[in-house]
């Protein structure tokens, strides 16, 4: 699950992942974020970006996920 807090994005994963990443896209497709995930079930970052629509894109051992999602207060 991939949700926000404000400008806190939260990542809660169903299981541990032991090796992976996240990385946060603006509008326009450029990366604006790239987070390493090792051993985590959740984790969050807090982010200093304008508000907005970004995509989260989570990779893991065994699956892509991304979504939509508004960060900002």
């Amino acid at each position: 699950m991939i949700f926000t807090l404000g400008t806190k994005l939260c990542v809660h994963s169903d299981h541990v992942i032991k090796k992976g990443r996240m990385g946060v896209y603006n509008q326009q497709g450029t990366e604006i974020l790239e987070v390493p995930v090792r051993g985590a079930e959740y984790f969050s970052v807090n982010l200093n970006v304008a508000p907005g629509i970004y995509l989260v894109r989570l990779c893991t051992e065994t699956q892509i996920i991304e979504k939509k999602t508004f960060i900002g207060k």
